[in-house]
């Protein structure tokens, strides 16, 4: 019996202390930073703090042109609805499912659009254009569909794996201002191209948050020359019952490939269209003269040793190359363009060892292709006319270009 009241005690001293240490740790916990006299080093690791233990969270934003006399800055209202999920690629929204449905307002016109993300397939819709849906796709096309604005639109902290990442001059703390109906702690970071003088030669990017000072979560964004945000918080770590699914039976779903041919094709020469004629010396002196390529399938890089994923493209070409190199029929050409050195395409080819025909510095031959971005394929068919093209760095480039270049010699 004495045993048991000694147990008894021994429990009930052992709570006290435990309330007590408790009560101690809560009370630290709970005492008052002053405002006014917080330091940026807090701020930003209360933010922080706060962030992390967000899960998943709906919010609204709204987003205008910070400068009344900007044009072409629209005005966009919109719901997201984020999960954070560390197994899904990122493609532009940090390590998180997405989804949004809103309105965008520019120049005039009002068109409704929704995108989503479900770590494995996205989904995009926007005025006309209806339930475009890719499976795997990368951060480039991502952007290409949703372009600068909504691209640009999320509130990023709830979804980096690091929030508020500084650029070059860091962050400078402003002082508190009221922002979408509530005190903020505001907080600046800045960065530009500086010459040896120290002059700036490159025009200054902005980043501006606006941190609740009740509860150190982002409810504002600005970089004071095209966008600001309000952002309202609707829930967080409510668990939505619709999952982050994206295409329903009804829909089809492109490949990374066909999503880039799509995307390059608002700029590109049109499907089967004439190819442009052009005449050129290649690096050893050869002159190639597009008229005299009829009835042969002809591939054509455009590229620059100042581009790295067209470098990371070469190894694949040249194995495309050593492929057809006994097919008469088949031409693989590499055209560089826009070097400042012009042997500089020249010495990276040689170095490489690479054995397909180089066309060195040929920019007009570009701009006639309707060549912008780099690496850019074009595949010619046995008349002269355009059949494939793509942008970008491909991981299955050679198995595309391949199935594409048999199809033709079929044809």
């Amino acid at each position: 019996m004495k045993k048991q009241i000694s147990i008894r005690i021994v429990a009930f001293l052992c709570g006290i202390l435990s309330t007590f240490s408790q009560e101690s740790i809560n009370r630290k916990s709970r005492i008052p930073i002053s405002i006014e006299s917080i330091s940026l080093s807090d701020i930003l690791n209360k933010s922080r703090e706060a962030l992390s233990s967000i899960e998943s969270i709906k919010y609204q934003i709204i987003q205008q042109k910070a400068l009344k006399e900007r044009y072409g800055q629209p005005y966009i209202d919109a719901i997201f609805t984020c999960q954070k999920d560390s197994r899904v690629k990122d493609v532009g929204f940090g390590k998180a499912k997405l989804k949004a449905q809103g309105t965008i307002e520019l120049n005039g016109k009002k068109e409704d659009f929704s995108f989503s993300y479900d770590g494995n397939t996205f989904k995009y819709s926007r005025g006309n254009i209806k339930n475009k849906v890719i499976k795997s796709p990368t951060r480039k096309i991502v952007m290409g569909y949703l372009q600068q604005h909504l691209f640009m639109l999320q509130a990023f902290p709830y979804t980096d794996e690091v929030p508020y990442m500084p650029l070059g001059f860091g962050y400078k703390y402003e002082g508190i201002e009221m922002y979408n109906g509530e005190k903020c702690f505001k907080v600046k970071t800045t960065s530009a191209v500086i010459n040896a003088e120290g002059e700036i030669v490159k025009g200054k990017r902005i980043k501006i948050w606006y941190i609740s000072t009740h509860s150190f979560l982002p409810i504002g964004f600005s970089d004071e020359k095209f966008y600001k945000q309000e952002i309202s918080i609707k829930n967080i770590n409510k668990s939505d019952k619709k999952p982050f699914k994206t295409k329903s039976a009804n829909e089809n779903t492109m490949s990374v490939s066909q999503a880039r041919m799509e995307l390059a094709g608002e700029k590109l020469l049109k499907l089967m269209t004439n190819s442009p004629k052009w005449i050129a010396k290649d690096q050893d002196g050869k002159i190639w003269n597009s008229v005299d390529l009829k009835g042969k399938v002809v591939f054509i890089d455009f590229w620059g040793s100042w581009c790295a994923p067209c470098k990371k493209a070469m190894p694949q070409i040249e194995q495309l190359y050593k492929h057809y190199k006994n097919n008469k029929n088949v031409i693989i050409l590499g055209i560089s363009a826009n070097e400042k050195d012009n042997s500089a395409s020249i010495k990276y080819f040689n170095n490489k060892k690479y054995s397909y025909t180089h066309i060195p510095n040929r920019i007009d031959i570009a701009k006639k292709f309707k060549v912008e971005y780099y690496p850019t394929v074009y595949i010619i068919n046995k008349q002269g006319k355009v059949s494939y093209y793509e942008t970008d760095f491909s991981q299955d480039g050679f198995h595309n270009w391949k199935k594409m270049i048999n199809s033709l010699l079929n044809q």
